[in-house]
């Protein structure tokens, strides 16, 4: 699970703050990217000032789903985005964002109760976990023993594009057990290589990609995989 791969705090100057007013002057409404970080804080008092200056016109009752998104992850409750959104006036807000805040609800609940992994974050446009990975980086020696280094990966996979594969269902103790993913995977691997030549150290680099297309969501053995391939595909919503 890598990069895991979510927005972080960015400074933004003053100068969206004017630009707000001038946008509300022409009742035609914000992205969410021109919100300054300052009308955010106190959130009650931005979202009362916001909320009367665009109560006028019906064509306020817009919101992309990006700008939905947006609002979601920077804290805003339900409501309060169906009130930036165009309040009672907007039929289509509301039923979106109840279902993009069940959608991750339902998917982190099932993942904290079936992932062979830890640290799962569920976000409105990433999926990261963290599990155990062993890399080999030679074949077995002479007494058949892998050689092999083992740490952790930390997964990041993009819900933009991301497409479920199919299952892998583990027979008695072989095989593996999970959902095939496939879209933009972000890995960081946590892999200690001191103990080796700089030729296998090379191996191991080169066997640890930060970016596939490919990846298995790795579930605990009596985990339904069919159940949640179809959290996660409810979760990433047409593609």
């Amino acid at each position: 699970m890598a990069a895991a791969p979510g927005g972080r705090p960015r400074s933004v100057g003053r100068a969206p703050a004017r630009g707000l007013r001038r946008t509300a002057a022409g009742g035609k409404l914000p992205h969410a990217d021109e919100l300054d970080e300052t009308l955010l804080i106190p959130r009650t008092a931005a979202l009362c000032a916001l909320a009367l200056s665009l109560a006028a016109p019906p064509a306020w009752a817009a919101c992309t789903r990006a700008d939905v998104d947006h609002f979601l992850s920077r804290g805003f409750s339900q409501e309060q985005v169906v009130l930036l959104c165009g309040g009672d006036a907007d039929e289509q807000a509301a039923p979106r964002v109840d279902a993009r805040v069940e959608a991750e609800r339902a998917l982190r609940d099932m993942l904290l109760a079936t992932l062979d992994g830890r640290a799962v974050e569920v976000e409105s446009e990433s999926l990261s976990w963290t599990e155990e990975a062993c890399v080999e980086y030679a074949p077995p020696d002479l007494a058949q023993r892998p050689r092999e280094v083992c740490g952790e990966v930390r997964r990041q996979v993009q819900r933009n594009g991301l497409a479920v594969e199919g299952v892998a269902r583990r027979i008695l103790f072989f095989g593996d057990h999970g959902v095939r993913l496939q879209g933009r995977v972000d890995q960081q691997w946590a892999i200690a290589t001191d103990s080796l030549s700089q030729a296998d150290a090379r191996r191991v680099a080169e066997r640890t990609p930060a970016r596939v297309r490919e990846t298995l969501l790795p579930l605990r053995p009596g985990a339904d995989p069919t159940t949640v391939a179809a959290a996660v595909q409810r979760w990433a919503g047409p593609n």
